[in-house]
């Protein structure tokens, strides 16, 4: 893999990585989901989402009125092949449930810091999670 394939490569990873938790803030879930690739997994608090029904099933469950953002950060990609890549990165929460009326939400401390883990592979037009999974660092 040349210099610039692998930083294209890591700048694709990190966007898939990125625009996950994005479209999860935003209840875009369908757009979240298309993120993964086949046979795509999230080992999500001790259930596996191992298909879009599964995935979204469990997003229907979350609170109506939360309001979440997820901020990726120390993110690193690193490449098995040109077709399997590993992104490990600090995934923070903040959360609020409530109805914050037309002002910002209160923010507090965040409700989580995890260690993520994405295994991805490249299909025919992408890069596309197949296994995510973190563990809570702190809470």
């Amino acid at each position: 893999m040349t210099s610039d394939a692998r930083r294209a490569g890591e700048h694709d990873c990190a966007q898939v990585v990125t625009r996950f938790f994005t479209r999860l803030d935003a209840v875009d879930y369908e757009g979240a989901w298309a993120l993964m690739g086949p046979g795509g997994v999230w080992k999500r608090s001790g259930k596996l989402l191992d298909s879009r029904e599964r995935f979204l099933d469990a997003m229907s469950q979350r609170p109506t009125a939360l309001v979440i953002r997820h901020l990726v950060g120390n993110l690193v990609v690193d490449f098995v092949d040109n077709k399997h890549a590993i992104a490990d990165f600090c995934l923070t929460v903040f959360r609020f449930i409530g109805d914050a009326g037309d002002r910002p939400a209160p923010i507090s401390l965040p409700s989580a810091v995890a260690a993520f883990r994405a295994e991805m592979t490249h299909t025919d037009d992408a890069w596309r999670i197949v296994d995510l999974s973190g563990k809570t660092l702190f809470a």
